[in-house]
C-alpha cells in the first residue's frame, strides 16, 4: 500500500452555484503536488518505508478533519520517533527548493522541552556510545519547536540560520504556540538564498543567506540532499545533551508532505483550508473501511437528457499489494462505486471501480487502463476526476481521471449504449446519481453541474431559464440570446455565455442540447426572468404582465399569459402593467445599432417605408418599425 497525494482540488462557485467541467476545475489557489506524502489513514509500521522506532503508535484523532495520525512518546533523546522513507529529501537537485510541511499537536507542554525535535535527517542511526546513550553525526538538518532551524551538509555547506542574518535583525524564538494542545500546521521552506518558518501559514522567521560564506551555504542541501538517508518525525535529536529540554515533547503528527518547491503563503494556507474544510460536508463510508457495499452514498442527483454532473474525490481503501490473483480480486472492488436510478428510484446501474457493471454482471461498456498488479495499493488514496452524462437519447455514460497515489494517471470510462444489455433507460425522463463505497470510504472535495440540457422542438424557439452561468459557444446548432423590450418591440441579442440566475431565448434545430456550465460571466442578463426550481403564476408579478414566447406558423412573438402558470425553468419577459396588451414583435440587435428582422417573424405592428408610407407587409429593404430603423433581410 502507498500514501496518497495531497489534495489539490476545490470547489469553484459563481453565485451561489457549483461551476462545472470547462470551468478550472481546481484550487483558488494551486499546490504543487509532493514528492512524498503521507496522512497515515493506513499506516502500519514495517510497510510503505515508514516504521516507528521506540515508543509510538498509529492512532485515530477525535478531530474528524484529521483521522488517523502518528503519536508519538514522550521521553529520552533519539529513542522515540517515526522513521520515513529514506529517499523524500532527494528530489530538489534541479529545483534548488524544498518546502517541509506537516501538522503538529503537542501532548505536553511544549516550554518543558524548548529544543524538542519534530523533524530531523541524517545520514545514519544514532551510533551508541558504550555507556548508554547514543549520538548522532553529521549531515544533518534539523526543524525544530523554537521554530528555529540548523543543518550542515559536512563539507562546506552549513548553517545555523542566527539571529544576524534574519530578516528581523534576531530570531523569533520560542515553543509556546504549542501549549494550547491544538492542532497548528508547521512549514519550513528553503532556497540557496533563504529559508523561512511558518506557523499556522504566519511567517515565524525569515533568513537570507549569500550561499557563499561559511554559515551560509546553502547548495549542498539540495544538490546532495540524498545523503539524508535517516529521516524522522519526532524524537531523534540533532547532538547529545543533556536536560530535558532536549526530549521529545510527546506529539501527534499528521500529514507529513515534502516538496521540490518553495511553498509561497498562499500555497500553506490553501493546505490548511483543504485539511481543516471538507468543501461538500460529504464524507461516504466509514474511517475503518467497514461500510457494507452501497450501504452510504451522496445525495441523489437528478440528471435529465443532456445534463453532466462532475465529482472530484479521494477514494480509499484498506487494500495492499497483493501477488494472490484470488486475493487481489476480492480487494479491487473494496473502492468507490456508481450506482444510477431510474426515475422511480430504481438502482439499474452500478458501475464500480474495478471496470466492471455490477447490475448487469458483467463489463461491457467499461474501458480501462488499469494496472492490476498494484490496483488496490494505488486506489488507496487516488484522485477521482469524474464525469456523469444522461445524454440526449438518454444514455448514461461517465469518464474519469484516477491520479493514483504514484502520480500515474489511468483512464475509466463506461457507456451504456443498450447494446446487448437489459438496462435501459430510453422511456424515463430523468435518472439520479451518487457515489457510493464498497468497504472503503471517499472524501467528496467537489461536486456540481458540468453542463445542464435543454430541448428545442420542431418550433425552432424555446426559452431558458438558467440558475447556472453557461457557455454557448461550442453549442452547434443553437443560438441564445438576451432580450429587452421597448413599446412594442423585443429586441434579440444575441450572446455566447450568460451569468447565473439568467432567462434566454433559443432558437436552433429540432434536438435537445448540452450547454457547459461555467464559472460565471459577465455577460448582461437581460429582461428575461423565471425560476429554476417552481412553477410561475401568470399574476405573480405584481405590476407586471407576464409574457412568453409564442409562435403561431412562421410567426414568433411574445404574448401575454392571462392565466396557469409558466413552467419551471422557462423564461418570461414582465413587462410593466397599464401599457398595450397587445403582441409583441422580435426584431434581433445587430453590430451597427440597426436592427434587423429575420423574415419569420411576421411582424403585427405599423411598419412604414422611407417615404413615411405606411405598408401592409415588409419585403427586403429599410423599414420603420415601432419608430426604429428596421433592416429587413
Amino acid at each position: 500500500m502507498k500514501t496518497k497525494q495531497l489534495l489539490t482540488k476545490m470547489l469553484l462557485v459563481a453565485v451561489g452555484m457549483l461551476a462545472g467541467s470547462n470551468a478550472a476545475w481546481g484550487d483558488a489557489v494551486v499546490v504543487p503536488t509532493p514528492v512524498y506524502f503521507n496522512d497515515f489513514s493506513f499506516a502500519v509500521s514495517g510497510q510503505d518505508n515508514i516504521s516507528i522506532v521506540g515508543s509510538g503508535s498509529f492512532v485515530k484523532d477525535e478531530d474528524a478533519h484529521f483521522g488517523k495520525v502518528f503519536q508519538n512518546v514522550g521521553g529520552a533523546e533519539r529513542t522515540n520517533y517515526l522513521l520515513l522513507p529514506n529517499n523524500v529529501l532527494s528530489y530538489s537537485s534541479k529545483t534548488k527548493e524544498l518546502s517541509i510541511g506537516f501538522w503538529v499537536n503537542c501532548l505536553t507542554t511544549a516550554t518543558d522541552y524548548y529544543w524538542a525535535p519534530m523533524f530531523t535527517a541524517y545520514a545514519a542511526a544514532p551510533t551508541d556510545d558504550g555507556d548508554g546513550t547514543k549520538s548522532n553525526t553529521q549531515p544533518m538538518l534539523w526543524c525544530g519547536a523554537p521554530k528555529l532551524l540548523q543543518y550542515n551538509i559536512s563539507d562546506g555547506g552549513w548553517c545555523d540560520f542566527v539571529g544576524a542574518q534574519n530578516d528581523n535583525g534576531s530570531n523569533a524564538e520560542g515553543s509556546q504556540w504549542l501549549d494550547d494542545h491544538n492542532w497548528h500546521y508547521y512549514t519550513a521552506v528553503f532556497t540557496t538564498t533563504s529559508a523561512k518558518v511558518y506557523i499556522d501559514g504566519t511567517l515565524a522567521n525569515s533568513w537570507t543567506l549569500d550561499n557563499t560564506t561559511d554559515g551560509q551555504k546553502m547548495e549542498k542541501l539540495f544538490t546532495e540532499g540524498s545523503v539524508y538517508t535517516y529521516i524522522c518525525l519526532g524524537g531523534n535529536q540533532r547532538w547529545a545533551a543533556t536536560g530535558t529540554f532536549d526530549y521529545d515533547a510527546a506529539f501527534k503528527f499528521d500529514d507529513i508532505a515534502i516538496y521540490n518547491k518553495a511553498l509561497s503563503p498562499e500555497q500553506i494556507n490553501q493546505i490548511r483550508t483543504n485539511k481543516t474544510r471538507n468543501a461538500t460536508g460529504t464524507q461516504v463510508g466509514n474511517y475503518d473501511s467497514s461500510t457494507d457495499y452501497l450501504e452510504d452514498l451522496t445525495p441523489k442527483v437528478v440528471l435529465k437528457p443532456g445534463d453532466s454532473y462532475h465529482y472530484n474525490f479521494v477514494n480509499y481503501n484498506n487494500g495492499g499489494y497483493y501477488t494472490d490473483v484470488a486475493v487481489l480480486r476480492i480487494n479491487t472492488w473494496n473502492n468507490w462505486i456508481l450506482p444510477v436510478y431510474d426515475a422511480d428510484d430504481n438502482n439499474v446501474i452500478a458501475v464500480r471501480s474495478d471496470n466492471w457493471e455490477d447490475k448487469a454482471s458483467n463489463n461491457t461498456g467499461c474501458t480501462s487502463n488499469f494496472s492490476w498488479t498494484d490496483f488496490s495499493g494505488n486506489t488507496n488514496g487516488a484522485t477521482v476526476d469524474m464525469t456523469v452524462t444522461f445524454t440526449a437519447d438518454k444514455k448514461f455514460n461517465m469518464s474519469s481521471t484516477i491520479t493514483t497515489v504514484d502520480g500515474s494517471k489511468w483512464n475509466y470510462s463506461y457507456t451504456n449504449d443498450y447494446t446487448g444489455s437489459t438496462i435501459d433507460l430510453t422511456g424515463k425522463d430523468d435518472i439520479k446519481v451518487a457515489l457510493s463505497v464498497s468497504r472503503s470510504w471517499l472524501d467528496v472535495i467537489s461536486e456540481g453541474q458540468a453542463a445542464v440540457g435543454t430541448t428545442v422542438t420542431s418550433a425552432g424557439w424555446a426559452t431558458l431559464y438558467t440558475p447556472y452561468a453557461l457557455d454557448f459557444s461550442g453549442v452547434t446548432g443553437l443560438t441564445a440570446y438576451t432580450a429587452s423590450v421597448s413599446e412594442n418591440t423585443v429586441t434579440l441579442t444575441e450572446v455566447t455565455n450568460v451569468p447565473a440566475n439568467t432567462g434566454v431565448v433559443l432558437k436552433g434545430a429540432e434536438n435537445t442540447y448540452s450547454i457547459p456550465v461555467i464559472a460565471s460571466s459577465s455577460t448582461e442578463k437581460g429582461a428575461l426572468e423565471g425560476s429554476a426550481t417552481e412553477a410561475t403564476a401568470y399574476n405573480a408579478k405584481d405590476g407586471y404582465t407576464l409574457y412568453i414566447l409564442t409562435k403561431d406558423g412562421e410567426k414568433a412573438e411574445f404574448n401575454p399569459v392571462t392565466s396557469g402558470e409558466i413552467a419551471a425553468g422557462k423564461a418570461y419577459l414582465p413587462v410593466a402593467a397599464g401599457g398595450s396588451s397587445r403582441s409583441l414583435s422580435i426584431v434581433f440587435s445587430d453590430a451597427t445599432g440597426i436592427s434587423s428582422m429575420q423574415h419569420e417573424c411576421t411582424l403585427q405592428n405599423e411598419v412604414y417605408n422611407l417615404q413615411g408610407q405606411r405598408v401592409k407587409a415588409a419585403t427586403k429593404g429599410l423599414y420603420i418599425v415601432n419608430g426604429k430603423k428596421t433592416v429587413i433581410r
